[in-house]
Order: C-alpha cells, then structure tokens, then sequence
C-alpha cells in the first residue's frame, strides 16, 4: 500500500469465498487522486471478482472498502455510481440499435436531475457539449449519428469506455479494455486515458493483460496470483520480481 498520498480509494482485507474456494483472498491497496493503478495476474487469479465486490456487483465475505474516507462497503453499483465511481466490464455495454453519440447520451442521463426534470429538458439533456467533448476526443466524431452497432468491434469498445466518463465520474474501474482490439487501437486507447486522466482528473484502476499497455499507463501496479497480493510496485519493479516471473512464465 503506497504512503505518499491520501487514500482515495481503500481496499482493507477484502475477501470473497465461494465455499473452499477463495476467489478474492484478503487483498489490501490504496488508490490516491488522479492516479492510474493497473491490475494483472494470470487467468483466473480473482481480478473480476475484486471488482465487483468492490462495486456492488457482488457481497464481499468480509474486508471493507471505502471511497473519499466513506465506507461503500456492500452499496449497490448504482449508489456507488452516484457517488462518481465508473466502471466497464469484460463484454460490451454499447445499444447496438442507437447512434453512438445517443449510446453517450443515454450514459450521462441517469446523473442529471430528477426524472421529472429530464422529461422536461431538451432532448439531449443539457448533455451535447459534454457527449461531443468525447466523440472528439474518443475519435468517434466521424461516425457520431451511425448506428454503434454497425460499427467495427474496436470503435464499438471506444464508445464502451466513453459511456463510462459521460457522468464524468470521479473513479474508473476498467475491465481488459484492450480486449479484442488491434495493437494501433490499443496506442489510441492509452492516449485518450493519459489525456483524461491529465485533463480531468479522477482515478483509474485498470484489469488488463496486455502488459505493454499496462507498463506505459500506469505508474502503480498490484499483481494478484490465487485471489491474493502477490506483488505491488511500479512497473520496472513488477517487470524485476522474481514471483512475477514465476506466476506468468513458471519455474
């Protein structure tokens, strides 16, 4: 865990069981403010369910976790969504019928006023500035009135990763983004994340097995073997631990 900035986000002890089976197996760290931490470890090794016992997706055995020195221990993802914390998964969440700058709309809407209030508002929300701020920036521009689904898979996992900055969220917990993408793409979705992150802040923490991509994005780096801490550090630390080695190349 680092001491060289205020927690953020703070995972103590955190576990989930699955009767012997110990998916997630007392993991400790920190998050501190506009910083981006990297989780790897191979297959299997309880990444997914650190997530989503963090955020709500699933009730942790024990350990706790708190966001802005708040407990958010067991809150539902959509309690922990109105607090600013962001997430993508594995698979896509993208409306394949709608156009891609509606996908972005429809992301941000939850989080402006009441229901009653967005009936009454134009029909992007008050959210088009915003929605046409990340179709730039996401690269998205060109095809902003296509159908997403009609997309290629890597421009539809753009719009993926942009529906979950549309709240502009405070903390982003982003699983494998680069999964399924070409390697130019993977160069272009580091890119954006360096320049939101430099532009407006939040923290990131970011499941990836492209280990390049890991390496240049993100400064901290916890590595998980068998549901437990197996090494933290920066990159070239990772890269120089011997059980890191170990967990991904063998003896």
């Amino acid at each position: 865990m680092s001491a060289t900035h205020p927690s953020f986000l703070a995972v103590r002890e955190l576990r989930k069981h699955y009767g012997s089976i110990k998916a997630v197996d007392g993991i400790s760290f920190d998050v501190g403010p506009s910083e981006i931490v990297g989780v790897i470890g191979p297959n299997g090794c309880g990444k997914t369910t650190l997530f989503n016992s963090i955020l709500g997706q699933i009730e942790p055995t024990s350990g706790t976790v708190s966001f802005c020195e708040e407990s958010i221990t067991g809150k539902s993802p959509l309690d922990l969504s109105r607090r600013g914390i962001g997430r993508t998964f594995q698979s896509l969440q993208v409306f394949g019928k709608l156009s891609v700058r509606d996908n972005l709309l429809i992301a941000g809407q939850e989080f402006v006023g009441t229901m009653g209030r967005r009936l009454w508002m134009r029909p992007d929300a008050g959210l088009g500035e915003r929605a046409d701020e990340l179709l730039e920036l996401f690269h998205l521009k060109k095809v902003a009135n296509k159908e997403a689904g009609c997309l290629a898979y890597g421009q539809q996992k753009l719009i993926d990763v942009a529906m979950a900055f549309m709240p502009a969220p405070r903390l982003v917990l982003l699983d494998e983004p680069c999964a399924g993408i070409n390697a130019s793409m993977v160069d272009e979705l580091r890119e954006i994340l360096v320049t939101l992150n430099s532009t407006h802040g939040g923290s990131y923490v970011v499941i990836e097995h492209n280990m390049d991509f890991i390496m240049k994005l993100c400064p901290h780096i916890i590595c998980m073997l068998e549901g437990r801490l197996l090494a933290e550090g920066t990159p070239e630390q990772i890269r120089a631990d011997k059980h890191v080695l170990e967990a991904y190349l063998g003896n």
